[in-house]
């Protein structure tokens, strides 16, 4: 490949100001995100993470929003912390669970999933008997497939 090549590529690959701005700010966001869920999953106040952390709690609450982005090193720091990856932190399926683990509905960090429970909870009285026993059915073969995945490995 020729200079001109090379350097048509970079151009080409250069992101503006706005771009930079925008991809550090849902960045931001993710790792804010990340860091929040494992204060509520551990139940901790925002004062109390912060002292883990070794951070100030203004600045942790600045984190959690997304109006700020950690330093490399603060990342490194809060990684060590939290007992996260890096890739733990910076993507958006974190650390809070998997989507195989059996999840407690009384964690804090698992409120968003009680809005579901309570939807269907809604739901179902005005569901016919065949409809709820084809939803029990359809449950049961999730729950049957999952031990299934599970023995294979």
């Amino acid at each position: 490949m020729t200079n001109d090549n090379q350097n048509d590529l970079l151009e080409q690959a250069a992101l503006s100001d706005d771009e930079v701005r925008g991809r550090l700010q849902i960045l931001s966001s993710i790792i804010g995100g990340n860091i929040r869920r494992e204060r509520k999953r551990r139940g901790f106040t925002i004062e109390r993470m912060a002292s883990v952390l070794g951070l100030t709690p203004s600045y942790l609450g600045l984190l959690e929003r997304g109006a700020r982005c950690p330093s490399l090193n603060q990342l490194v720091i809060i990684c060590n912390a939290l007992g996260f990856t890096t890739d733990e932190l910076l993507t958006q399926r974190g650390k809070a669970h998997s989507k195989t683990e059996k999840v407690s509905l009384a964690d804090p960090a698992n409120a968003d999933l009680r809005g579901t429970q309570e939807a269907v909870l809604t739901l179902m009285p005005l569901l016919t008997a065949d409809e709820l026993k084809y939803i029990v059915s359809c449950i049961q073969g999730l729950v049957d497939m999952r031990k299934q995945v599970r023995g294979s490995k």
